[in-house]
């Protein structure tokens, strides 16, 4: 079964038996809406111009896809990577909400409400198939560890990874976590697609680092 970009990162991201995000909330906000940005780049639907994104959408029913490019067509002039991943963060809950209620309408989620104190809800998702999962991670680590030749999604994986400083969900023991951060950090592509769409990743890498650092020292100073 063949995924987007995001679907695929949030089926990494999630703890197989908790059904929860692993990764912490800031890291995982920014890094989801860098692997939307991810798949626009991929799908063709965005282009990367003098570090700024020209879109060419095709509005195709899907609420966030349609939302997201209304958002970008509205302006006119293009905006640098950085702008967009920290303007869409704040619709970050809504685009989740709304990739994993597509997940799980399509049977790759199963979805649990459930109530803290019995009063305050929250929702809890687990995989149907926890096989995919390990084979997604199994083919990351095969890039690693072994130096696979990556996909696209494999390497974008990989960049969001290192974005999101979530590496150590590759890890099977604790004694690889230091190796893999190493090897995620110094991650790059060998062949064709080490252009300009390569380019436009390593950007989006850039904009959720910098978003999460800004917001990391805005909540440190509130303290």
């Amino acid at each position: 079964m063949e995924a987007s970009v995001t679907k695929q990162f949030i089926i990494i991201a999630l703890h197989p038996e908790r059904g929860r995000i692993m990764i912490m909330p800031n890291q995982f906000r920014y890094a989801l809406i860098g692997s939307l940005l991810m798949d626009f780049l991929l799908n063709g639907e965005i282009t990367m111009s003098h570090r700024r994104l020209i879109p060419s959408f095709r509005k195709n029913g899907d609420r966030i896809h349609d939302m997201i490019a209304g958002m970008m067509d509205e302006k006119s002039n293009p905006h640098r990577v950085s702008y967009w991943v920290r303007r869409l963060s704040l619709r970050s809950n809504l685009f989740y909400r709304e990739t994993m209620s597509q997940m799980a309408s399509r049977g790759i989620l199963s979805h649990e409400k459930r109530y803290f104190l019995n009063i305050i809800p929250y929702n809890r998702y687990k995989l149907v198939d926890k096989r995919y999962r390990e084979q997604i991670i199994s083919g990351l680590r095969d890039v690693l560890l072994h130096g696979r030749e990556a996909t696209s999604i494999q390497g974008m994986l990989i960049g969001l990874l290192k974005a999101s400083s979530s590496h150590r969900i590759l890890a099977r023991e604790k004694s690889e976590r230091s190796l893999l951060r190493k090897l995620c950090r110094n991650f790059s592509y060998d062949n064709e697609m080490a252009t300009e769409i390569d380019k436009a990743i390593r950007e989006v890498q850039a904009a959720i680092i910098a978003s999460v650092t800004a917001a990391s020292a805005a909540s440190h100073a509130s303290h």
